[in-house]
């Protein structure tokens, strides 16, 4: 695999395609690896860098909607929700990691996972306790 497609990197040693496989690389114990430099001109690298992982992996779609151009992302191949002009838009949702003593986590899972089988709204309990902590 690493021959057919070896870990790619600018001309800085900044790793443009195959962070991945040069992660389970390290992970094999392996001291060389296949690298390809790549000295195209600077602005191939970010078309390279959304095609070279249109097929494989998850998507940080608020890094995506954040930090690249829509219709760049579009014309590379990347399918995103793109509303309509005449439509409201919707809210989107945010999370928040919250952390749980060992103790307390099965409890905290338990109870999150009853909750999401409702229609419960999990966030404002969650507010409401903060809000009581800071009165």
């Amino acid at each position: 695999m690493l021959q057919a497609r070896p870990i790619v990197v600018d001309p800085t040693n900044t790793i443009l395609g195959g962070n991945m496989r040069y992660k389970a690389c390290i992970e094999a114990g392996l001291d060389e690896v296949p690298v390809y430099v790549a000295t195209w001109e600077e602005g191939k690298n970010p078309r390279f860098i959304i095609q070279d992982n249109a097929s494989y992996g998850e998507w940080d779609y608020d890094a995506l909607a954040n930090e690249w151009d829509a219709t760049d992302l579009n014309e590379w191949g990347i399918d995103l929700w793109n509303q309509e002009e005449d439509e409201e838009p919707q809210p989107q949702s945010q999370g928040i990691k919250i952390d749980f003593d060992h103790s307390d986590y099965d409890t905290a899972l338990e109870l999150v996972n009853a909750l999401k089988g409702s229609d419960t709204y999990i966030g404002g309990i969650v507010l409401k306790a903060l809000m009581a902590q800071f009165k």
